[in-house]
């Protein structure tokens, strides 16, 4: 089976060239996805990853796509025993998360005319008083991020069977 696996990636592969923006970006997380399930080759998933991270674009379409590629990300450098990069890889996440969000919070009060500005405990990307403990914002962007990738692990088990016939 691992070679029909290896097969779908060479096809997939091929297609990438056709390819753009979303499209992109879910045919090279399913290659990530065979690599690491199916073939065991969390390196070479990481480089889908990355290749898919890569990829232009930050609309809202991509937005959801990309923190499920940085979960999946932080997923193979543990897989590789990377403990100390995944967990750089997904502070830095985090922090970007939270900017972004509070900058689109500022710009949803300057629209409405509300008062008040947003604001991020920190704002640094740090751990809160260095104890170890997230700040409780990044505590639950992390459960979001958590969140979004249980959700997709659960649409990738619904459609497994679809991509298993593919390969008969």
């Amino acid at each position: 089976q691992e070679g029909r696996w290896a097969e779908l990636v060479t096809l997939l592969g091929r297609e990438l060239v056709t390819l753009d923006g979303v499209a992109r970006i879910q045919a090279l997380r399913r290659i990530a996805r065979i690599y690491r399930n199916y073939l065991h080759d969390p390196a070479s998933a990481e480089r889908a990853l990355r290749a898919a991270l890569a990829q232009p674009g930050e609309d809202e379409g991509t937005r959801h796509d990309r923190l499920l590629l940085h979960g999946e990300l932080v997923t193979c450098l543990e897989m590789q025993g990377r403990f100390a990069e995944a967990a750089l890889h997904l502070e830095g996440t985090l922090a970007r998360e939270l900017a972004e969000g509070a900058e689109a919070a500022e710009e949803l009060a300057g629209e409405t005319g509300e008062a008040g500005e947003a604001e991020l405990a920190g704002g640094t990307g740090e751990l809160a008083g260095g104890t170890g403990e997230l700040a409780p914002e990044r505590a639950e962007l992390l459960l979001r991020l958590g969140r979004i990738v249980r959700d997709a692990l659960e649409d990738e088990k619904r459609a497994a069977p679809a991509f298993a016939a593919l390969l008969r």
